[in-house]
């Protein structure tokens, strides 16, 4: 696998886990609470009987997506510290 190619493969990963942290993770909490909603209303029959269905679906969607790791942040370049003086690295903090 090429540099390039692992760099592509990276990026749709990122993709992916930029969708689960937006899209999937907050959608099925959402699904969740709806069928609470579902279950607690007592107008329409139909929801009451599937809240429980549409709850156990939101449970493991939700189950899901929290193991897909989150999106990675900005790469920090380790050599580039800033402004470092050689004399206070080498005198120590002044605390203590």
């Amino acid at each position: 696998m090429t540099a390039e190619q692992s760099q592509i493969k990276h990026e749709k990963q990122q993709a992916f886990r930029r969708f689960n942290a937006r899209i999937l993770e907050p959608g099925s909490m959402i699904f969740m609470l709806v069928g609470i909603l579902c279950l607690c209303q007592p107008w329409v029959e139909f929801l009451h009987q599937y809240s429980v269905l549409i709850m156990l679906i939101g449970l493991i969607g939700f189950n899901v997506a929290v193991h897909i790791p989150p999106p990675d942040g900005p790469k920090v370049d380790e050599d580039d510290t800033g402004a470092v003086s050689i004399s206070a690295a080498v005198r120590g903090n002044t605390h203590g």
